[in-house]
């Protein structure tokens, strides 16, 4: 990792996504609705994680020995599940655009690897990872130049038999103006010539936080409704499709 690559100069969308999780962080309503104690948040977590388990697993990997990449790692708290998942510290790397975060990071997981970075120009070497993780990330960029350049940078640092773990929204959000979802063909269009395979998971939200006391019941339930599994789970590898 070169820390001596300069951090790009702050532009509009850079400025607007900082600005959008900042007034998320400031607004009560909006922190309770990510509460950890709403037992669907905890199941959508759930998940994701095992989620990611499951596609390293298939795909050969040992979480013990694979370097990986957390785009928008925010405060670490993916970075230090896989920790408890038998991750390496030095192996971890996080990068986030906000420094208050990465300080939150680094609080929660000693030992990783993390930088305030933007995510079109990364400090790390040509195929230096085997896993990128991209969660929650091109759904909070608006501008297509950006997201375009993003994923090339991405395709840049992950080793050509690597993979990056995408979940995103596949639907537009009605609620949030600040989050835009990705169809299979515009996650296709970002990650031209990629072998790319995906899945739907993640009961709508709104519905799923008002489940209360029920949670562990319906929420499975719901989860068998296709048109209810509101994000993209997967893989985008850089190998050419079969």
């Amino acid at each position: 990792m070169d820390d001596n690559k300069p951090f790009p100069v702050a532009d509009p969308e850079v400025e607007r996504i900082r600005g959008v999780y900042a007034r998320y962080d400031a607004d009560p309503s909006t922190r309770a609705k990510w509460d950890p104690r709403n037992r669907a948040n905890a199941l959508m977590r759930e998940e994701f994680n095992s989620g990611v388990l499951a596609i390293l697993a298939h795909a050969g990997l040992r979480v013990s020995e694979v370097r990986i990449l957390d785009v928008g790692c925010g405060s670490g708290a993916l970075l230090h599940w896989l920790v408890q998942s038998g991750a390496q510290r030095h192996l971890l790397y996080g990068v986030d655009l906000r420094e208050d975060q990465i300080e939150l990071a680094r609080a929660n997981g000693p030992g990783i690897n993390l930088l305030c970075a933007d995510a079109r120009r990364l400090s790390f070497a040509e195929h230096f990872f085997d896993v990128i993780i991209c969660n929650n990330v091109f759904g909070s960029i608006l501008d297509r130049a950006v997201a375009d350049a993003v994923a090339t940078e991405v395709r840049r640092v992950v080793k050509p038999r690597g993979l990056i773990v995408w979940c995103e929204s596949r639907y537009r959000n009605l609620w949030n103006p600040n989050v835009r979802g990705y169809t299979s063909g515009e996650i296709r269009r970002c990650f031209p010539g990629c072998r790319i395979e995906l899945r739907s998971i993640t009961v709508l939200p709104p519905l799923a936080r008002r489940l209360g006391r029920f949670t562990p019941a319906l929420y499975p339930m719901l989860a068998r409704i296709p048109f209810l599994r509101v994000r993209y789970l997967g893989t985008i590898r850089p190998e050419p499709p079969k």
